[in-house]
């Protein structure tokens, strides 16, 4: 009985394994930070292009000189910054509300020999998984603040347009990050009420 019962419970730990366990249905902060390369570590190639595609191409935009046809006919440095931090800060948005739901299905199609990607195997262990995702998470944070601080002396003292574009991508990251943290704790609140239901009920939560 007591193999039974450790198999049992070995199944409901193992990643991939039936439905996405409560603790998986929140942001991967990870994925949110680290966009593109954290897409293309786990192997989701159309997400790592399209994200990296659009880094290089917002780049590259900045740094048309000012005044030529180019820079007149895109609107400005101001328009580049905003729509690019817009359409950079949605999917990355969108890749971390997805994020933990992409490897869980990855991983269903490993154990039944059918993967769409072939990199980044995740844990076998859900524990696993959550702290290597936390680890992405709480790198990526600390990143993107040490990036804020680093940026906002020379916006203060040299103030342009490449200044105010900056701080305009700079307030729609904060916005984004705003509301998924919002909205992260609502879901976090939502699955515990879901959880605590289940117990009650002696049945399982369900998607």
């Amino acid at each position: 009985m007591s193999s039974v019962l450790a198999e049992e419970m070995e199944a409901t730990t193992q990643f991939g394994v039936g439905e996405p366990p409560l603790e998986l249905r929140r942001i991967n902060w990870g994925a949110v930070f680290f966009g593109w390369l954290w897409a293309l570590v786990y192997g989701f190639w159309p997400w790592a292009v399209l994200l990296a595609g659009l880094s290089m191409a917002s780049t590259l935009f900045t740094n048309i000189s000012a005044g030529s046809p180019v820079r007149m006919a895109l609107g400005g440095e101001m328009t580049i910054a905003v729509v690019s931090s817009l359409i950079s800060w949605g999917l990355a948005a969108v890749l971390g509300v997805k994020g933990n739901r992409l490897m869980w299905e990855n991983q269903q199609q490993r154990l039944a020999g059918t993967p769409k990607v072939a990199l980044g195997r995740p844990s076998a262990n859900i524990d696993e998984y959550l702290a290597s995702q936390r680890t992405w998470g709480i790198v990526g944070a600390l990143m993107s603040v040490a990036g804020f601080m680093l940026g906002v002396g020379p916006a203060l003292a040299h103030w342009d347009e490449s200044s105010a574009g900056w701080a305009a991508g700079s307030g729609i990251g904060v916005v984004v990050l705003l509301g998924l943290f919002i909205w992260d704790r609502a879901r976090q609140r939502s699955a515990l009420r879901v959880g605590a239901t289940a117990s009650t009920d002696g049945g399982s939560p369900t998607s």
